[in-house]
């Protein structure tokens, strides 16, 4: 979620028609998106049907860069490189595709408005997807389609940068009126959490498996702790390829170097934030609203990524059955020896 100012808020318990109220709805819609819709938007912008930048005289081309609000003509190899969409973030998709495309119509400023009826869902129908937006739009719509397999053409989610209104919810609170900056305020502290838990599951997107980038953004923990502590169902879900990093990594350093990764890299309390003030709001409401506090967070996404750990060593046991001897006992090895680690003896 964006970084917006929270300081001025209580924690006093809201009502729903407070939390969802006409203001806070001109900003989020709790209506979701198709899968497919944004398979088919992935597919656009790699092939670059959608944001196209144009050509210009003498082989120059004209694209946009992040926080700039006009087009920038630049000459390829000199002054910059148009970056390869394949690479593109789910910021890259909020700043070029949503953003282009809805900022400039205020009857129209949800990206909601812009897809086929069919696309649309039921008010929270579906899963809520959390994730990081340094993260490879690409990637995430993979791991979604994985994740939902052979039910990814029917299934619907709920993301931000499709379902909110991401020119007001972007948008500094100079440029805003008092209502929607109170709406806005409201549904973040209070609203998001409730409507997690009305979703009917909850998937958090991690790009790798040893730095994932939730776990080191304030705004992503908070959605975290949403999922956590109001979800009906609450998985993990991860990259393409992480699999193979992570098994990797296991043969190489072991059980030992695997755990110093995770305990260097998976501690929430470290996650960082734009604003000072929303990430001392996070950390209190943290300690104050969860039993046991970032130490139960970090519990309970453990245990979801260990049983991804497992799940993992044991694919690669079975794929090395039919293989070399060597490394097939080698994966054994290290598999029982995490297992051990995990207290897990059978």
């Amino acid at each position: 979620m964006p970084e917006s100012s929270l300081s001025r808020l209580s924690f006093s318990r809201k009502t729903d028609d407070e939390i969802f109220s006409k203001d806070a709805r001109k900003i989020i819609d709790p209506r979701s998106i198709s899968l497919r819709a944004i398979k088919e938007l992935r597919d656009e912008v790699l092939s670059g049907k959608a944001a196209q930048g144009r050509t210009k005289p003498g082989g120059k081309l004209q694209g946009r860069v992040p926080y700039v609000g006009v087009p920038i003509t630049f000459e390829p190899g000199k002054d910059a490189d148009p970056k390869p969409r394949q690479d593109w973030s789910t910021e890259d998709i909020t700043e070029y595709v949503v953003l282009a495309l809805t900022k400039s119509l205020p009857q129209a400023q949800f990206y909601l408005n812009h897809v086929d009826e069919k696309d649309v869902g039921a008010e929270f129908h579906g899963t809520f997807v959390s994730q990081a937006r340094k993260c490879r739009f690409q990637d995430l719509v993979e791991a979604l389609e994985d994740h939902f397999g052979q039910d990814a053409d029917t299934a619907f989610i709920w993301l931000d940068l499709f379902c909110a209104n991401q020119p007001l919810l972007t948008s500094a609170d100079e440029a805003l009126s008092p209502d929607v900056i109170l709406a806005r305020n409201q549904y973040l502290t209070h609203g998001l959490h409730r409507a997690i838990g009305r979703f009917e599951s909850a998937v958090i997107f991690f790009d790798r498996w040893d730095v994932p980038a939730p776990l080191q953004r304030a705004w992503c923990v908070w959605e975290i702790m949403g999922a956590i502590t109001q979800a009906q169902r609450f998985q993990v879900a991860f990259a393409p390829g992480q699999e193979q990093a992570f098994i990797e990594t296991l043969l190489k350093g072991g059980v030992d170097g695997l755990i110093k990764i995770l305990a260097d890299n998976n501690n929430m309390r470290n996650a960082k934030c734009w604003k000072m003030e929303d990430k001392e709001m996070i950390d209190k409401a943290v300690e104050m609203t969860v039993d046991g506090g970032y130490v139960t967070l970090i519990k309970e996404v453990n245990q979801r990524v260990h049983a991804w750990r497992l799940q993992m060593a044991q694919d690669a046991i079975a794929q090395a059955r039919d293989g070399d001897p060597l490394k097939l006992a080698e994966i054994l090895h290290c598999t029982g020896t995490l297992l051990n680690s995990q207290g897990e003896y059978n």
